[in-house]
C-alpha cells in the first residue's frame, strides 16, 4: 500500500506543527503520538499490511479512528496464527517483531526485517544454510535404516524453523526429492535441513 499523499522526507517531522498524518489503519505508535519517525515506523506498517494480507482482517475491530489509533498505541497485537493457523512461523514471527509497541524492539531496518524474511536470522542459515545427511546402505538393511530415518526426521520436524527435504536416488531412474514425508529405498537417502 502507498499513500503517496502523506509522503514526506524520511528526516521530517510533522510534530512541531502539532500534526498526525497517516493512514489510521497502518500508522506506527509514534505515528499516531506525532513523534520523529523514521524506517521502523515504515515496518510496523508494513507489519500491519503483512498481518491483513495473511488473515483478511484487520488486527483490531473497533468501532472508531480514535480506537484505532489507542489500539496501535496500547492494544497488544494478535496473534495472526489464531485467524490463519497454516501461516508459517516465520511469517508470524516477522509479523510480531515488526508490529511491536516500541521501536527499538522492531527490526533495526529494513535490510534486516529482509535478512530475516530470508531465513537470515536462524542460526542454521548463518551457518550455511543447509545441513546434509546422506546415508548409503544394503537392500537387507533397509527396515533398520527406514526406522532410524523415521525417528529422526520425526525429531527434527518438531523443531521449530526446521524443514526437511528428502531425496532419493532411485538406480535406473535418477533421483526424486520429497517432502515433508521421509523416503527411504535400497540407494541413497539425503537429509536436507533448512529453513521452514
Amino acid at each position: 500500500m502507498l499513500d503517496f499523499g502523506i509522503a514526506v522526507r524520511a528526516s521530517a517531522s510533522l510534530a512541531s506543527a502539532g500534526k498526525t498524518v497517516g493512514t489510521p489503519a497502518y500508522m506506527s505508535p509514534e505515528q499516531v503520538l506525532g513523534r520523529e519517525l523514521d524506517g521502523r515506523s515504515d515496518l510496523y506498517s508494513l507489519g500491519i499490511l503483512a498481518y491483513v494480507l495473511c488473515t483478511g482482517t484487520a488486527p483490531w475491530n473497533v468501532a472508531t479512528h480514535q480506537d484505532l489509533l489507542t489500539a496501535h498505541i496500547l492494544a497488544p497485537m494478535p496473534d495472526p496464527r489464531l485467524l490463519a493457523p497454516d501461516l508459517p512461523e516465520d511469517l508470524a514471527a516477522f509479523i510480531d517483531q515488526a508490529t511491536r509497541k516500541q521501536r527499538e524492539d522492531r527490526f533495526a531496518s529494513c535490510a534486516d526485517a529482509a535478512a530475516f524474511l530470508r531465513g537470515g536470522e536462524l542460526p542454521i542459515a548463518r551457518l550455511g544454510g543447509l545441513a546434509t545427511l546422506v546415508v548409503q546402505f544394503a537392500p537387507e538393511s533397509a527396515p533398520q535404516v527406514q526406522a532410524l530415518l523415521a525417528e529422526f526426521g520425526q525429531r527434527l520436524r518438531q523443531m521449530p524453523g526446521v524443514r526437511v527435504l528428502e531425496a532419493q536416488d532411485q538406480p535406473g531412474r535418477g533421483a526424486s526429492i520429497e517432502a515433508p514425508g521421509l523416503v527411504v529405498a535400497d540407494a541413497t537417502v539425503e537429509m536436507g535441513i533448512g529453513k521452514a
